[in-house]
């Protein structure tokens, strides 16, 4: 089975019909017929409902539910250690990205995987020799 990591704006996408959400919907499949093993830091589940607090269309019992959901998938969560911390700090200063993001990346490149993201900003930052980590969801073959 083949490990990514997900950066929280795709798994926003589970939730919220904007672009890409029906590739993101296909990755979310893969997952739930374990074709696929989606990896995550903590910080995941706060990005995704301060994300979803900010579309305005989530009541608190809404978001309650989400969370729930969200606990309950079974996702691989990682907790930075120290080696990630200090690889994501490096990305983040090298890099001009945020330590969130660098975090994602971290992750991916500590488990030799990929990042799923939306995010095009992250990819257009890093050198060529880290694009290799990160693959935009409209990039990925299903």
């Amino acid at each position: 089975m083949d490990s990514v990591v997900l950066d929280a704006n795709i798994i926003i996408k589970w939730f919220v019909n904007e672009s890409d959400s029906h590739l993101a919907l296909i990755i979310r499949e893969k997952f739930i017929n374990n074709e696929l093993e989606i990896i995550i830091p903590q910080l995941l589940f706060y990005e995704v409902l301060n994300g979803l607090k900010y579309t305005n269309l989530f009541s608190k019992e809404e978001l309650n539910t989400v969370v729930d959901s969200l606990l309950n998938y079974g996702f691989k969560i990682i907790n930075l250690n120290d080696k990630m911390w200090k690889s994501a700090i490096n990305l983040a200063m090298d890099h001009d990205i945020t330590i969130y993001d660098a975090a994602y990346i971290a992750i991916a490149i500590e488990n030799q995987t990929q990042l799923y993201t939306a995010d095009m900003k992250i990819q257009k930052k890093l050198p060529n020799n880290l694009k290799k980590y990160i693959l935009n969801i409209s990039e990925i073959k299903f």
